[in-house]
């Protein structure tokens, strides 16, 4: 197998020095070092503990390891929600693969992915343990928290059932909507904290069957999706606003502005698109596709007669590996972070299947792209495409990359919102 990884950082996720990798970790720096123990020490110390001290001593490993993962330079607040430090689905597997083999005992992935805090997350994994007092800690708010690409002490407020706020900013003059990828939520729009323009306030869609809302059913039809985020949305409208979709989100961003429009709400200033086909070629039938119809016909399991989204788990895996998203990889191998996310992928599957574009007027905003010149799934061409849809002006980045440019490429894709939004209101 050959794969693009971080090495250095991908061995941080192991507590202890694994085999396997003896002879990689030569070559990238090592293990992690530090003062912690070893997984058989802390856990000889908790067994060893009774009561309040018991607690107290897994609420300061979980703390402390919460911390090293996100890389922040100060203590955690037990009660402070992980989702608001930026915990997503690809690190809650590195801090089950942390917390297991030290704690002896199975960490709930379903929990994790709901952003619980440090102190709800030891209550719902050692339920029996008796009710002690823990140490006051002083939490620190200072720029030690701050990873190098943007605060971790965004707080991540819920405004609605569909809706967050990735860090409120009451003093905001325009807000910035945005729309996830498949299978994806808020998470990846939080690092925006800090990065983002200081009028800009970044308002997260977060549909069911994502990180808080995981035990909700997924939306598979794009009217629902599009009736419920913009009755989420209006009532704030009340300030300029703008919206980004990456992928699918570009289509239900899409769908959602057409909704609103149709209230006769107030239009986006600005619509910014990454890696997504215009409404009118989603179906279409491109390199892509024809490259994902020879891997298929060779997988003996794959029926040509279902839709992608129906097909079994083993073949619908090679689809979405095929968009060469670096932590695919990652959520596939692990069977429980797989079973709760694949579900929403396929439902999303099925709602861009069953979507049939309806051609109204062309919006009288900018439009701004963004796209990958090596990304498999949209050409040139498609990204060019979305010019059809405005009267206004129309601009393109083609950037070096593939698909995924909204995690790899995010520096350039922010700079560029910032500038046009700014550019927007200094025209008024």
């Amino acid at each position: 197998m050959v794969t693009i990884t971080e090495w250095h950082q991908f061995l941080q996720q192991f507590s202890q020095q694994v085999p396997f990798y003896e002879e990689l970790a030569k070559g990238v720096g090592g293990w992690r070092t530090g003062r912690r123990r070893n997984p058989q020490t802390t856990r000889a110390l908790i067994d060893a503990a009774e009561g309040g001290e018991r607690r107290e001593l897994i609420l300061e490993f979980v703390r402390q390891e919460v911390a090293e993962l996100l890389g922040l330079g100060v203590s955690v607040d037990p009660r402070r929600p992980l989702s608001e430090l930026g915990l997503d689905s690809l690190m809650s597997v590195s801090l089950v693969n942390r917390l297991e083999p030290a704690l002896g005992v199975l960490v709930p992935m379903a929990i994790l992915l709901k952003g619980p805090s440090v102190e709800e997350l030891v209550h719902s994994i050692f339920p029996g343990l008796e009710n002690g007092s823990v140490r006051k800690i002083e939490v620190s708010n200072g720029s030690n928290g701050n990873r190098t690409n943007g605060s971790l002490h965004s707080d991540i407020v819920p405004l609605s059932d569909w809706l967050v706020a990735t860090s409120p900013n009451p003093a905001a003059t325009v807000r910035l909507f945005c729309f996830p990828f498949a299978g994806g939520g808020s998470a990846v729009y939080r690092t925006w904290h800090g990065r983002i323009g200081q009028s800009i306030e970044v308002i997260a869609v977060e549909p069911p069957g994502r990180l808080g809302r995981i035990d909700q059913k997924p939306v598979s039809d794009i009217q629902v999706f599009a009736t419920e985020a913009a009755r989420a949305m209006r009532p704030l409208l009340d300030k300029p606003y703008a919206v980004f979709g990456h992928c699918l989100g570009g289509l239900t961003m899409y769908e959602t502005v057409r909704e609103l429009q149709r209230e006769d709400q107030r239009p986006p200033m600005h619509a910014f698109v990454s890696g997504s086909r215009p409404p009118d070629l989603t179906g279409l039938e491109g390199p892509f596709e024809r490259l994902l119809q020879d891997r298929l016909l060779r997988n003996r399991r794959y029926d040509p007669f279902l839709p992608i989204h129906e097909q079994p788990e083993d073949v619908f895996a090679e689809v979405i590996r095929l968009f060469r998203i670096d932590s695919t990889e990652q959520m596939l191998k692990n069977p429980e972070l797989r079973a709760l996310v694949l579900p929403v992928v396929r439902a999303e599957f099925e709602m861009a299947f069953a979507y049939r574009h309806r051609r109204e007027t062309p919006w009288n905003f900018p439009i701004t792209c963004f796209n990958g010149a090596d990304d498999l799934y949209v050409t040139r061409a498609d990204i060019l495409s979305w010019g059809r849809f405005t009267t206004a002006s129309f601009q393109v980045h083609i950037r070096q990359g593939e698909h995924f440019l909204l995690v790899d490429d995010s520096d350039f894709l922010l700079r560029a919102i910032n500038r046009d939004i700014a550019d927007h209101q200094g025209s008024f």
